[in-house]
């Protein structure tokens, strides 16, 4: 299946399960990817920033819907500009992330309300390249996946706390998780109507939170 005008563009947020080289234009993290043995799979077995042995989830899901791989990272995407006839989308997968922004801070990575706040950008300047109408009609026949969680479970079990009850503290991530997606669907939502309904078809992300 090849990329065409009518393949949907993918937004893709995350931690290392979706990370396509997000940690590798950071100069301060201290979780990258970018040598051997990683990518060791890949075409020309290089490293990718990928934390996997050749492709990941984010490529994965990308070759679902007719893509080739995965879309290229914010950092990426910041040096090099949009494309003005070919858009498939963003990556803003940082490995190490979290739901949380405590999470993975010591490592200077990319939190999920960091890399919401950069789809803000993104939204931003296509409309800016491409003209509001075409930034509309991107944004509603787009897809968004989200692989984040892990991190932020690991980290307190891992730190064995004993301050906050586990009911608790998902809980906690329950309530991150829904506020991430409100926000994500209000800035398409925005997008997509001017004084419009609050959430937006066919991804009603308040919903999928709720589920």
């Amino acid at each position: 299946m090849m990329f065409n005008k009518t393949t949907p563009a993918l937004f893709i947020f995350g931690d290392s399960t979706a990370d396509v080289g997000t940690n590798s234009l950071l100069p301060k993290t201290k979780i990258r990817a970018d040598f051997p043995h990683n990518g060791i799979d890949f075409p020309h077995s290089r490293p990718t920033g990928r934390f996997s042995n050749g492709l990941n989830s984010a490529d994965f899901l990308s070759k679902l819907i007719g893509q080739k791989r995965s879309p290229q990272p914010y950092m990426f995407l910041l040096k090099a500009g949009l494309r003005k006839r070919m858009f498939r989308g963003v990556n803003f997968a940082s490995g190490g992330s979290g739901l949380l922004d405590c999470t993975g801070k010591q490592l200077n990575v990319v939190p999920m309300s960091e890399q919401i706040k950069q789809f803000e950008t993104v939204i931003s300047n296509l409309a800016l390249v491409k003209g509001h109408g075409a930034a509309k009609n991107i944004i509603a026949k787009s897809m968004f996946a989200i692989s984040v969680g892990s991190n932020d479970i690991f980290g307190f079990f891992g730190n064995q706390s004993t301050i906050t009850d586990p009911t608790i503290f998902i809980s906690s991530l329950m309530t991150a998780y829904e506020c991430h997606l409100e926000y994500a669907s209000e800035l398409a939502a925005k997008t997509l109507f001017y004084g419009g309904p609050q959430y937006v078809t066919p991804v009603n992300f308040a919903q999928l939170a709720a589920s």
